[in-house]
């Protein structure tokens, strides 16, 4: 649950998130007193900054919660793209998790292939033909 001295973290991208909503304050805005001269205030253009401040301490909730649905989304349409080996780019996959196609890499196929290699402690640096003869092989590392 949220609490008075609300803050989303030190990630980029939620901050780019409110920063696209025009809710971004830097931590020392979130709250406590509104210092007139903070040098973030000058970038303000609305002539009430201190109105504008209170406005978005005031959507910081919502506002957080628009950026990670989004997010959120965003994410989980770019899991039903697949790795198409042969054009080596990302396609839409309307079988997902049920795709079988020798020419299509899933996420999940991925995932497993670099626990694996944490696993037998070997390296991950793959390409799409190690994650390919994975696959093939039943899912086991050549070694």
């Amino acid at each position: 649950m949220f609490n008075d001295n609300y803050r989303m973290g030190d990630d980029e991208c939620e901050d780019f998130g409110m920063d696209t909503l025009s809710l971004y304050l830097p931590e020392n805005l979130l709250w406590g007193d509104i210092k007139i001269n903070d040098d973030y205030l000058k970038l303000i253009c609305n002539e009430d900054k201190q109105g504008e401040v209170i406005r978005r301490r005031d959507c910081q909730k919502a506002g957080f919660r628009c950026v990670t649905t989004a997010m959120t989304k965003a994410l989980a349409s770019l899991r039903t793209c697949h790795y198409d080996i042969p054009s080596r780019t990302l396609v839409p996959c309307k079988k997902r998790t049920d795709c079988h196609s020798k020419d299509h890499l899933r996420w999940a196929d991925v995932r497993r292939f670099r626990a694996a290699c944490r696993e037998a402690q070997v390296s991950e640096e793959y390409n799409e033909d190690t994650v390919a003869r994975f696959i093939d092989n039943g899912y086991k590392l050549n070694r």
